[in-house]
């Protein structure tokens, strides 16, 4: 049997789960099989999977299975490679010969003893038992490969911060897992678009993967895009976009996740970060624990659009601001961090003065007598924010940033107060007046 994922189910019913996708100890406690519920079974002997073989499991981090000692005691997905303690002997129940679909299996470790589900499943699995009984038998589903296609239809541009207000686009990607997906780098040809407008891609340039892959895998998708900036035309710099894209997709198969979960950042070895939102009730399937919850959120678009004269330095956040700091229960001075959209330096003080950090026209002054660093009374984009990195390259920078701060993962820059994080967002700005749409989300840890 090639490599191939499976999942194993307990004497009652319950599926072996890898907390966390893996580096936990193994639990038989799922009423429902997910990635983290499936493993690639790898047949050390290759051929035809038989009473017998020893094989080795990786779970879905792409970490194997360990019996800790080489049995007698916990067994954890927690392994880079396979060695003794890694490799199990695989015995077909009931009969010999081949093993299939559907079979009662058992599992031996190193040292001779089979593991175990204790209590038949619903709690920790070990390899401490010299026989093979209900509780160290396992029901094994053997889950056929799918065909995945993944292409890059189009794109929509939303913006350009273009004079003309028109750009080229060159689009770089790759996909790839950290287990049977191999990376494939993609490079498109220009694309003129302008504002508003959404362009569709080569036919011949779409396809980022295609193939056979196990039901638990995960391929993981990057995507950058350039334009014509300082007259550079990306498509004759193929060697150097080529490097790109494997960078991009060593990247990806390097990514280790660390949950799954709202207000998880993916760190991916690139620099890139992401989150990823769930319902309460789908995290508490999960195991997850460090989850962060909005609690107030509000937004105003076309702030006094209809009006010919405004006043620039006004926005929506004074209405947005108000109604989301109601919703959560807060007044702005409960803020512990405040983490705003800074595409402009002005935009920062501008806001203060909206969420009534400050009265108007006193943002200078209240700038001048607070200390915004990480361990100062108003810790401010303790991430740098856009104006350390550049707005194009980091859009959601405040927001990753406040997650990673109210999960207490600010390295050493974290926060000391992390009971919330005001979080705002901004866009696109009509001429002669200020942006056109405003946000404000208000965060809090689980």
């Amino acid at each position: 049997m090639p490599n191939t994922t499976v999942q194993l189910r307990t004497n009652n019913g319950r599926f072996v789960c890898a907390e966390g996708g893996g580096g936990q100890p193994l639990v038989a406690n799922r009423n429902a099989a997910l990635e983290w519920e499936s493993f690639v079974l790898i047949d050390l002997h290759g051929g035809t999977l038989l009473d017998g073989h020893q094989v080795a499991l990786q779970a879905v981090n792409g970490q194997f299975v360990c019996a800790e000692g080489g049995g007698g005691r916990e067994v954890v997905p927690n392994r880079d490679a396979i060695g003794p303690w890694e490799t199990f002997t695989l015995h077909k129940v009931n009969g010999t010969g081949a093993v299939v679909d559907g079979d009662a299996i058992a599992l031996q470790a190193n040292n001779g003893q089979h593991v175990c589900a204790e209590g038949g499943g619903g709690g920790p699995v070990v390899a401490n038992r010299d026989l093979i009984g209900p509780w160290e038998t396992f029901l094994i589903s053997v889950l056929p490969p799918r065909h995945v296609r993944i292409e890059v239809e189009s794109v929509h541009c939303a913006d350009t911060e273009d004079v003309l207000g028109a750009d080229e686009l060159y689009l770089v990607g790759a996909a790839a897992s950290r287990t049977n997906v191999t990376g494939k780098p993609i490079l498109t040809r220009p694309i003129s678009i302008n504002n508003g407008q959404t362009r569709s891609f080569p036919v011949d340039q779409r396809v980022m993967f295609d193939g056979e892959v196990d039901v638990a895998t995960t391929i993981s998708v990057g995507l950058r895009a350039y334009d014509e900036d300082a007259n550079r035309d990306w498509s004759n710099y193929g060697s150097m976009i080529t490097k790109m894209g494997d960078d991009l997709a060593n990247g990806l198969k390097e990514l280790k996740p660390v949950g799954v979960v709202a207000g998880t950042v993916l760190k991916l070895g690139i620099g890139a970060a992401g989150l990823i939102m769930m319902s309460r009730k789908r995290a508490k399937e999960k195991g997850l624990t460090k989850t962060i919850i909005p609690i107030g959120y509000a937004e105003r678009t076309n702030f006094k659009g209809g009006e010919n004269l405004v006043d620039v330095t006004k926005s929506g956040h004074e209405i947005c601001g108000k109604k989301a700091l109601a919703a959560a229960g807060l007044g702005i001075k409960d803020i512990a961090s405040f983490h705003p959209y800074d595409d402009f330096i002005i935009a920062i003080m501008l806001q203060f003065e909206a969420f009534g950090f400050c009265k108007p026209g006193e943002g200078v002054q209240f700038i001048r007598d607070h200390d915004f660093s990480y361990n100062g009374d108003l810790p401010l984009n303790t991430g740098g924010g856009q104006i350390s990195a550049g707005q194009a390259a980091c859009s959601s920078h405040n927001l990753v940033e406040a997650v990673r701060q109210l999960q207490g993962e600010g390295g050493k820059r974290q926060v000391k107060d992390t009971k919330n994080a005001l979080v705002t967002g901004i866009g696109w700005i009509n001429y002669g007046r200020n942006w056109g749409s405003s946000a404000a989300l208000v965060l809090v840890p689980e």
